[in-house]
This record gives C-alpha cells, sequence and structure tokens, in this order.
C-alpha cells in the first residue's frame, strides 16, 4: 500500500486516490464518485456514484439510499423502501406498508395500536379484512 499520511492533518492513499485532510474529530474523505465529510460525534455524511449515507446521533438520526432501496430513521419515525415495497410508521403509535405493485398483487396494510386498529387489503383476490378493538 502506498500512503503519505501526516496524522491527524491528512492522509493520502494511491490505491484509492483520495485525499483525506482531517482535523480530529472532523473528516473529509474524496475519492472519483464519493465522498464523506464528518464532524465526530455530530454527523456522518457520505456519497457514492450509487448511493449515499447521513447520521446524526445526537438526533437519533440515519439514513442510507441507493437504488435498490433505502432506510430513514428519526426518533420514532421510520421509512423502509426496498424497490417499490414501501413500509413506514411511528413507532408504536402507526404503522402503514404497501408493496407498490402495480400488475395487479397490490397488498397493504395499516396498523394502529393504541386504536387497536387493523386493516390489509389484497388487490388480487379483491379480499379486505378491517380489525377493530379486542373482537
Amino acid at each position: 500500500m502506498d500512503a503519505d499520511v501526516l496524522f491527524p492533518l491528512a492522509c493520502t492513499s494511491a490505491i484509492t486516490r483520495a485525499t483525506r485532510p482531517s482535523s480530529a474529530p472532523s473528516s473529509t474523505a474524496k475519492a472519483p464518485g464519493e465522498n464523506d465529510n464528518w464532524l465526530a460525534p455530530l454527523y456522518f455524511a457520505g456519497e457514492r456514484t450509487d448511493g449515499g449515507y447521513f447520521h446524526m446521533p445526537l438526533l437519533l438520526t440515519t439514513t442510507h439510499w441507493s437504488p435498490k432501496g433505502a432506510l430513514a430513521i428519526v426518533g420514532p419515525y421510520f421509512r423502509d423502501r426496498a424497490g417499490t415495497d414501501v413500509d413506514m410508521g411511528v413507532a408504536p403509535f402507526f404503522f402503514h406498508g404497501d408493496n407498490g405493485n402495480l400488475d395487479g398483487n397490490r397488498r397493504t396494510y395499516s396498523l394502529i395500536p393504541p386504536l387497536l386498529y387493523y386493516h390489509r387489503e389484497h388487490e388480487i383476490d379483491e379480499s379486505s379484512m378491517t380489525v377493530i378493538g379486542p373482537s
């Protein structure tokens, strides 16, 4: 490995061609098609040609994304996407999901635990079910 290091001020690697000037606790890294910016422990952020990430631990926030899917969490709120399938909610109060299928096999659900409410629908057989209360 070929690297030039002047810790903690800078680090350059010939393998990744990335230059990382740093001043602890901050760090910046840049390479073709990607970058990272950190100010630990406040935030961590980065992008790639096929996605990226952002984390802010003190605000209980994290997210990462790519063309295949994404996840975002902000305190009790969450949203998870995998292709067209999306699940989201505010735990423990509300949950909702939709598989996003446009070919006739769409499925959705909603759950509200404090109201003892659950509802689901299946498009392929045109069925649905709703449960309210402890019945």
